[in-house]
């Protein structure tokens, strides 16, 4: 093949291409405006819902590791308006209605950032605090203190005595919630109400040696509070594990979750879950580009939006009236444009999309059911095999086609035409995904 007139039909291909953007949007102008402004939108939305994270913390609403909550933010997504705060410099936007949730913080927060959520409980806010004596930076602001020493029960516990059975009573609701080296609130000159207590049984062993000696305290203590601060509330407590995937199955956990964010939230506002002080934590791409546009001046700012749009509207302008020429040596040609335009078309298909986000969410639950050392190469065929065996209501063959097609729409071997067949795709993918039960998973313990 001649080199130049290769390339000579890939420009053709472009001119083809932006001749007919031009025309249209030349003849159809304020329809153009609105497709544009469309696309903008939705790139900034894209943006927002970008995986903030090229690997989750451990303690992340985004781990399925034992140490990470992604269980529990299942749950409070279910019932709740949901939303992840990255970057602390947007918490100012917070409408004071809403209820923070703040689990295990892992840096420090500033008296600047403490005296922030401070204000925002005071005007309204619910804010839910999980941290123990060893995180206890953004309890202290408040004035609480956590008693430094280990809880042990000798009665009531899981694995070990270290690992206490506390009872709750929220929202006239009762239960019991296992805890993993829980911290005691002092609750010295503090007006609040306790909502998870130890047993009679249990101790503060002072000096850890997990017996019972003539300076450790025995008694009722309390791992959890609900304070009225100002206009908002407060709950505090004292063991970011309980809500992890480690132990959040375990005894009432789950419900004890589900009560506590019922109870701080009861207007059905905003629950945020507070990601900003996680080690490793990367930022959003919308907060990244917020940040940029922050640092520029007006000028800098809209000069270049300005020049962008004069040097498009006299390009569509000239393109648009300008006659076409005749292909010329290029005609033959004609077939090759024609089908690379195709493809560049079938690849960009917005049906496609829609299915493979989905099919992509379906694959990633369906592989919490493969054994960790069969998940590398396995065949869709094994997969729905394998999954068959845990939920018995899926079809394996029907699990496998649906496999088989959705992976070769994602490679481009198969075209969506209309917006029906994607939503029958759709509707079949998330039938799957109700049928799994993917908030029911339980993952496994260390």
């Amino acid at each position: 093949m001649n080199i130049g007139l290769f390339f000579d039909s890939i420009l053709e291909l472009f001119r083809r291409s932006f001749r007919s953007i031009a025309g249209f949007a030349a003849n159809h102008a304020f329809i153009s405006i609105l497709i544009l402004v469309s696309i903008l939108s939705l790139v900034f939305l894209l943006a927002s819902a970008v995986q903030p994270y090229s690997n989750a913390p451990e303690t992340s609403a985004f781990s399925d590791e034992y140490r990470g909550y992604s269980y529990f933010y299942s749950l409070a997504s279910k019932s709740h308006p949901m939303r992840v705060m990255y970057d602390f410099s947007s918490f100012n936007s917070l409408d004071k209605k809403s209820t923070l949730v703040i689990i295990g913080a892992q840096k420090p927060y500033s008296n600047s950032e403490a005296n922030q959520i401070k204000s925002f409980v005071r005007n309204g806010g619910s804010l839910i605090l999980f941290e123990n004596a060893q995180e206890g930076s953004l309890a202290k602001s408040f004035g609480i203190n956590f008693i430094n020493a280990t809880v042990i029960d000798k009665i009531r516990f899981i694995k070990r005595e270290d690992f206490p059975v506390a009872s709750f009573n929220l929202s006239w609701q009762s239960g019991f919630v296992a805890t993993k080296f829980p911290s005691a609130i002092n609750r010295t000159s503090i007006l609040a109400d306790a909502i998870l207590e130890t047993s009679a049984d249990s101790w503060i062993d002072s000096n850890g040696n997990m017996a019972i000696d003539d300076n450790d305290t025995g008694g009722i203590f309390a791992l959890g509070l609900k304070m009225k601060i100002g206009n908002g509330t407060l709950m505090l407590i004292g063991d970011p594990n309980a809500v992890s995937n480690d132990l959040i199955w375990m005894e009432d956990n789950s419900a004890f979750a589900e009560y506590l964010l019922e109870d701080a939230n009861k207007g059905n506002a905003m629950i945020i879950f507070d990601e900003s002080h996680k080690q490793g934590a990367l930022e959003s791409m919308t907060d990244a580009s917020l940040k940029s546009l922050k640092s520029l001046s007006m000028p800098q700012t809209l000069m270049p939006i300005v020049i962008s749009l004069i040097i498009i509207a006299g390009a569509l302008w000239f393109f648009a009236r300008r006659e076409k020429k005749p292909a010329g040596k290029n005609r033959r040609y004609q077939s090759l444009v024609q089908d690379i335009s195709s493809q560049i078309l079938v690849r960009n298909e917005p049906y496609a999309w829609m299915v493979i986000i989905i099919y992509q969410r379906l694959r990633s639950i369906l592989m919490r059911h493969v054994d960790p050392f069969e998940r590398e190469g396995i065949t869709n065929a094994k997969l729905a095999a394998w999954v068959a065996k845990d939920v018995p209501s899926l079809d394996s063959a029907f699990l496998e086609k649906l496999l088989n097609r959705c992976e070769e729409i994602e490679n481009g071997k198969h075209v969506l035409n209309s917006f029906d067949e994607s939503q029958v795709l759709c509707n079949n993918l998330m039938v799957c995904i109700k049928e799994l039960g993917a908030e029911k998973w339980k993952p496994k313990t260390r």
